[in-house]
C-alpha cells in the first residue's frame, strides 16, 4: 500500500509552481530509520516527561552522528536542496528549500516519512467586542 507523503492541496500548490522554483518544506525523517532502529517512533503506551526527555537527548546523540548527517546531506545532494534549521528537531523533522521537482522527488525517498508546507499559522485576533 503507498500513502501519500504530501497532502493534495500542497500537492495542487507544487504542481502550479514552475520545476525550478525554490519552496521551503518540512520533511518529517524517519528516525528509526536513520539509527538504525536504535530509537523507534512507534511508542505504544504514552510516555512520562522524564522518558520523554530522556529519549529527546537519545535522538539528539543519534542524529548528530557523522553516519547520520553523511546520510542526511546525500539524500539532500541528490535533490538539490539546502538544509534551512540547524539539526533534525525531536521528532525528526527537518527544514530545507528545494526546488519544487525535487520536492515531488522526496516522495520516492524510503528515508522521507512525511513532506509539509512550511507556513505561518495566524492566530486570529481577540476582539474586545466580546
Amino acid at each position: 500500500m503507498i500513502t501519500a507523503k504530501i497532502s493534495s492541496a500542497f500537492r495542487n500548490l507544487l504542481d502550479s509552481r514552475k520545476p525550478e522554483d525554490l519552496v521551503e518544506v518540512v520533511l518529517v525523517l524517519d528516525v528509526g530509520a536513520l539509527t538504525k532502529g536504535e530509537l523507534s517512533a512507534n511508542q505504544q503506551t504514552r510516555m512520562t516527561a522524564k522518558e520523554r526527555k530522556a529519549k529527546s537527548s537519545r535522538l539528539k546523540s543519534a542524529t548528530s552522528s557523522t553516519e547520520v548527517r553523511s546520510t542526511i546531506e546525500k539524500l539532500l545532494n541528490r535533490h538539490h536542496a539546502t538544509q534551512m534549521s540547524q539539526e533534525l528537531s525531536a521528532l525528526g523533522t527537518l527544514l530545507v528549500e528545494a526546488p519544487t521537482a525535487s520536492v515531488l522527488e522526496f516522495e520516492q525517498e524510503p528515508l522521507v516519512r512525511a513532506i509539509l508546507e512550511n507556513q505561518s499559522i495566524a492566530i486570529p485576533s481577540v476582539t474586545a467586542n466580546r
